[in-house]
């Protein structure tokens, strides 16, 4: 038995030897089977003061009710399966997406929103649809869904994925969520609201 806790190499791997025995942890992970993201597209009066203002004195016609901003909501959805034939027990898991496949370009009428779409411009990343970044064409975009067991409101308790059990999870959403709620602190996100580079 080696008893030295100085690294040793096999192969192009660097091996920590175990010196004492501990209860060991399970580290089995559950399998991502499906990973999902659904889009949609909603327009809202905006809510930015500054806008409102604009729109108020000199839109034409006159007035922010008269306008209404496009918003690009996405969901990460994910299927998560158990493939042992014993339970298994998650306490909190984080499935990340970066840089998911996808582009978008749009139109009001028969006007690109961009300028530089009108010759065939190249469609743009989620990142590019923050406000700090629709200038950066090297932005980087990750989506992180939390996963814990637990209602809307907490993570309290694991998730029990019984042998061969798939399960799907989505995002959380508070009880009396709604959108003047989202936007009521401006830029500053409370739940989904994605103004910035977080």
């Amino acid at each position: 038995m080696r008893t030295s806790a100085a690294p040793f190499f096999l192969g192009s791997y660097l091996l920590f030897p175990v010196i004492s025995a501990h209860a060991q942890t399970d580290t089995r992970q559950p399998v991502i089977s499906r990973m999902q993201v659904l889009y949609s597209v909603v327009a809202h009066h905006s809510s930015l003061q500054a806008r409102v203002a604009f729109y108020n004195s000199q839109g034409n016609p006159a007035g922010n009710n008269n306008y209404a901003v496009p918003f690009l909501v996405y969901e990460p959805i994910v299927t998560l399966y158990n493939p042992y034939n014993t339970v298994l027990s998650l306490t909190q898991s984080r499935v990340r997406l970066s840089n998911p496949p996808v582009g978008f370009r749009f139109k009001k009428n028969s006007d690109y929103l961009r300028s530089e779409w009108n010759n065939g411009g190249s469609f743009l990343g989620l990142g590019r649809f923050q406000i700090s970044n629709e200038s950066n064409p090297t932005v980087q975009k990750t989506i992180t869904l939390s996963i814990g067991g637990g209602d809307m409101t907490s993570y309290a308790g694991p998730i029990d994925l019984q042998p061969g059990e798939s399960r799907t999870f989505s995002l959380r959403v508070e009880k009396d969520w709604t959108w003047g709620l989202e936007t009521a602190s401006g830029l500053t996100a409370r739940q989904f609201h994605d103004w910035d580079t977080s």
